[in-house]
């Protein structure tokens, strides 16, 4: 994906249903952590929300140049605990560049 600077990205992670995995823990215990950028360099991320269902959305603004994944990922308690669940986590990753405007001529 390609921005210019001052330009607007939103992502939105999660489903519009519920989770398809239906073991212990129940899935209301499954989350989204909001998408971050690896770099803060090309992006600054203004605002995280999450959402009902578990799902969560970032807003950023490209604010240099250069390249930057932003990545989220599912989330759950029992992943932080021993022994850990064996649920399989999701990921999502986008590569986002941001350049100066093409000029024109």
């Amino acid at each position: 994906m390609f921005l210019t600077p001052q330009q607007h990205l939103v992502v939105a992670v999660g489903s519009s249903g519920p989770p398809a995995w239906t073991g212990t823990p129940q899935a209301a215990d499954i989350y989204w952590t909001p998408p971050q950028a690896t770099s803060e360099g090309p992006l600054h991320r203004d605002s995280t929300r999450t959402c009902s269902g578990g799902n969560a959305l970032s807003l950023f603004t490209a604010v240099g140049t250069g390249g930057t994944t932003v990545n989220a990922s599912t989330d759950a308690p029992c992943f932080h605990t021993q022994p850990v669940c064996e649920m399989a986590q999701q990921g999502y990753e986008i590569y986002v560049v941001v350049r100066r405007p093409l000029s024109g001529g």
